[in-house]
């Protein structure tokens, strides 16, 4: 399945270049996910000074760290990845070119998140292709109202995420992207609104069997009308939109958009693309932490520079953020992961805790050296309280930090 073809990718919002520094005004910065200082600016120069090769290897190191982020939305053709890359309308939103193409090769898959779209099932394409992204996919179950309006509603929906989550280890969200940019860029017109709170009025369940059904009806509202509604909000929101109506007939076309929103599934998706995101931007910490690791044991000229840095508030916040995000911490960071511990008390359990945890038996090396990265920040924290200081271990952009 995996191309080696590159450079196929097509921006749908303005975002920035794959290895493009991220700017620092970029919500995963002010969030403290990735970090911009000075602090590390001034490392790499210093270490670059006394050596030269392993600086370079610094330099490469903390452009990967900082390059911007990426997500990448793929699918076969015809799923609705052009409608869900409108609908979710994020800077840092690629739209590849189709997957499983006859002899086309298939895009390169790289980003910080691929966001796998799927209409209604999985096909035997999809799942060999998601295996290979195990970690850094996130798949939407696109044209869910088609499923729901088939039979079962949208709790069949959420049973057939459930079932290919468990299938393929990946988290599913269901979404109908379709109705979700009609009302990202659009409110439902008043004329609409009187439209389907007289289409609702009937009462007729076999309007919305189907799209046929509803565009032949004979009904006051004429055809040319019905085409323009199903063909902008689609037949599951016609349905939402008239049962709603039924019931409060005073909503406004605002209300019912709002309405149509929220049924779209959008922002449980943006949602989960958020968390999909700051832990695999979290890894990236991770990997820039290990790299100065290697570093400083390679580098005798520079290890004291080198160690000073990781011994910094901004290190162990790192390490902080991107052990809680650990994938071998998965089910056990949910249970203790706290930015900003209270008090020292908080701060002193809190280290206690993950010592043991590090220190089970049951912990790979990955597991504690993640665990052992959380520890450590919460015993910087555990100080600074005790000594009255903040608790943020530099989480708020100070003096250092550019602007």
């Amino acid at each position: 399945m995996r191309g080696t073809v590159s450079g196929r990718s097509r921006e749908v919002t303005g975002s920035a270049a794959p290895g493009t520094p991220v700017c620092n005004n970029h919500p995963l910065v002010a969030k403290g996910v990735i970090r911009v200082s000075d602090d590390l600016d001034r490392l790499v120069d210093r270490v670059r000074q006394l050596d030269g090769e392993n600086g370079q290897r610094l330099h490469r190191a903390v452009e990967r760290y900082r390059r911007a982020p990426a997500v990448q939305v793929t699918g076969r053709a015809g799923v609705g990845k052009t409608t869900l890359a409108r609908a979710l309308a994020r800077p840092d939103i690629v739209e590849t070119a189709p997957l499983d193409t006859p002899g086309v090769p298939d895009p390169v898959l790289d980003g910080d998140v691929v966001v796998y779209v799927v209409a209604e099932s999985l096909q035997p394409p999809d799942v060999a292709a998601l295996q290979a992204l195990r970690g850094t996919a996130l798949v939407a179950l696109n044209k869910a109202d088609v499923l729901a309006v088939g039979g079962g509603g949208w709790g069949a929906v959420l049973a057939r995420a459930d079932e290919y989550a468990k299938d393929l280890a990946v988290q599913v969200v269901p979404v109908v992207a379709a109705i979700a940019a009609t009302a990202a860029r659009a409110t439902m017109t008043p004329a609409e609104t009187r439209s389907l709170r007289t289409l609702g009025d009937l009462n007729d369940p076999t309007l919305l069997l189907g799209a046929d059904l509803f565009l032949g009806a004979d009904v006051i509202i004429d055809a040319r009308a019905r085409r323009t509604m199903l063909d902008r909000w689609e037949l599951y929101g016609l349905d939402c939109a008239m049962t709603a109506l039924r019931h409060e007939p005073d909503l406004s076309p605002e209300s019912v958009t709002g309405l149509l929103h929220a049924v779209s599934g959008i922002d449980g998706f943006r949602a989960a693309l958020d968390r999909t995101l700051s832990q695999a931007l979290a890894g990236r910490g991770a990997a820039l932490l290990d790299e100065l690791d290697r570093l400083a044991a390679r580098s005798a000229a520079a290890r004291n520079d080198i160690e000073a840095y990781l011994r910094s508030d901004e290190a162990l916040f790192m390490g902080l953020t991107s052990g809680l995000a650990a994938p071998e911490l998965a089910g056990i960071a949910d249970r203790r992961s706290v930015l900003r511990p209270a008090s020292a008390e908080q701060a002193r359990d809190l280290a206690d805790w993950w010592r043991e945890v590090a220190q089970g038996p049951a912990a790979g090396p990955g597991a504690r050296r993640a665990a052992l990265r959380v520890q450590h920040a919460y015993t910087r924290a555990w100080a600074r309280l005790a000594r009255g200081r903040s608790r943020d271990l530099g989480l708020a952009p100070g003096p250092g930090h550019r602007g």
